[in-house]
């Protein structure tokens, strides 16, 4: 396994030289600023491609945050951490009694904020640090190893519960988007008693109906209901929200449309309703499963109901007339389920990286729609 360490550089060459130590000692190779002083590549660089190169980064805090640099004005660490965030794991030590400046705060609030079940350790020594690493990167070895997480399996747990034949759709509601969100390693999350407790009920009706975030209608009939392993909350709109004893949620929610004749999806509108689902479905999942067992996850998508509707951006849309011209883009069939590319991510994609997956999640049903 290959081991990126990140932290300033001046002044914690000890606590450096202290990691990479309790890296080598299990065998792994060590990538650090350090060995990049030969290469032709600017030190920015040949530092974002090590982490791109290890398959761990371990991420050292101490009380300076270091200098901001072009072309992002952010400390080379922070940088690194940015990069590595997304797709790979990050084991952090902080120094104990560490006086952060005001940066570093900063800096540590967002990495502790970022991933609740993400590793952190303090340290208040080089020997101490080195133990610490040691022990922490066996561990996460052996979680790996017990636990993997199987993305195929998850895709195709997820684009089956797309199917929601409990959702109740029909035509004359207008399309809805319905997704799928599938955790892994695959587990039990929920006992039986804990699906079915009325607290679980409450706390799933307040995320989905109340708060502006909220992605089921308040106006309409609510139904809350457990059917096998799951907790179902039905509207008679024909929106839904599904739970099941794995953590698994599947969502059906009513798009608004817009024109006086023939229905037009508004992109923008998708794409707010992905980020409500997003917000929602973060919150179900840190209220179940607080110490993060559902580390990775995978999403399926799709419209239904839209095989005849129009698709605009917001600025191509005339809102006054309300006309669709024959030159627009239609569904003529209905179009496969949509996941992101790589197809799995962090858990805390969901809350911190909403916008930018929603973005694409709409993008590339749009490009399906036009048929390219």
């Amino acid at each position: 396994m290959k081991v990126f360490i990140s932290s300033v550089i001046s002044g914690f060459e000890e606590f450096r030289d202290a990691a990479a130590v309790g890296i080598a000692a299990l065998g792994h190779e060590v990538i650090r600023a350090e060995e990049f002083a030969s290469t032709d590549a600017a030190p920015r660089v040949a530092c974002l491609e090590g982490v791109r190169r290890s398959d761990l980064v371990v991420l050292l805090l101490g009380a300076r945050y270091g200098e901001r640099l072009p072309p992002h004005s952010l400390a080379p660490t922070h940088e690194e951490y940015l990069e590595a965030r997304s797709e790979k794991p990050i084991l952090v030590f902080v120094e104990a009694g560490a006086e952060f400046d005001e940066s570093q705060m900063n800096f540590v609030d967002e990495v502790q904020t970022w991933d609740q079940g993400r590793f952190r350790v303090q340290f208040s020594s080089a020997t101490d640090l080195q133990a610490k690493v040691t022990r922490a990167i066996h561990e996460h070895e052996l979680s790996v190893a017990s636990t993997p997480v199987n993305t195929s399996e998850l895709i195709s747990i997820a684009d089956q519960m797309l199917e929601m034949p409990d959702a109740g759709y029909h035509s004359s509601r207008g399309p809805q988007l319905r997704l799928a969100l599938v955790g892994g390693p695959i587990r039990q999350i929920l006992r039986p008693s804990e699906i079915e407790a009325e607290a679980l009920r409450d706390e799933v009706s307040k995320l989905c109906l109340f708060g502006p975030g909220a992605i089921l209608d308040m106006s309409s009939g609510t139904q809350i209901t457990n059917s096998d392993d799951s907790l179902i909350l039905r509207q008679e709109n024909g929106s839904l929200f599904r739970l099941n004893e794995s953590g698994h949620i599947a969502v059906s929610t009513n798009l608004q449309t817009a024109g006086h004749g023939l229905p037009v999806i508004i992109e923008e509108y998708v794409q707010d309703k992905f980020r409500s689902i997003f917000g929602v479905v973060s919150s179900v999942l840190d209220h179940i499963d607080s110490s993060n067992r559902l580390s990775r996850l995978v999403l399926s998508t799709k419209i239904e109901g839209a095989d005849y509707v129009s698709w605009k951006k917001r600025d191509e849309f005339d809102e006054k007339s309300g006309s669709v011209t024959l030159g627009s883009s239609y569904f003529g069939e209905k179009p496969g389920e949509v996941h992101l590319s790589p197809p799995d991510f962090p858990r805390a994609a969901l809350r911190h990286e909403a916008k930018k997956m929603a973005d694409d999640l709409t993008t590339v049903m749009r490009r399906r729609q036009a048929g390219r």
